[in-house]
């Protein structure tokens, strides 16, 4: 696996969003090898698919940050300007 981060193909979030709930044993591990996805990332489209919907499932979420690492506090703006 590379240092980057990939897509998961739409075609594969599909199979994750509709994978039967009685899949066997070892079939998640298998199924993520093959596809060359994490488990965490298998379970992260799963749960988006449960919260917010299998259409929402199916499309990448925005990679932006939630909070710019850069940003300065009120405070530190205000004692900056004083």
């Amino acid at each position: 696996m590379s240092s980057t981060n990939r897509r998961v193909d739409p075609r594969v979030r599909l199979a994750i969003v509709r994978w039967p709930d009685d899949a066997p044993r070892g079939a998640v591990t298998t199924f993520c090898a093959e596809q060359s996805i994490s488990r965490k990332t298998f379970y992260a489209i799963r749960a988006r698919a449960r919260t917010e919907g299998e259409a929402a499932a199916l499309e990448p979420g925005s990679t932006r940050p939630r909070r710019s690492p850069s940003a300065i506090s009120a405070d530190q703006r205000t004692q900056a300007l004083r």
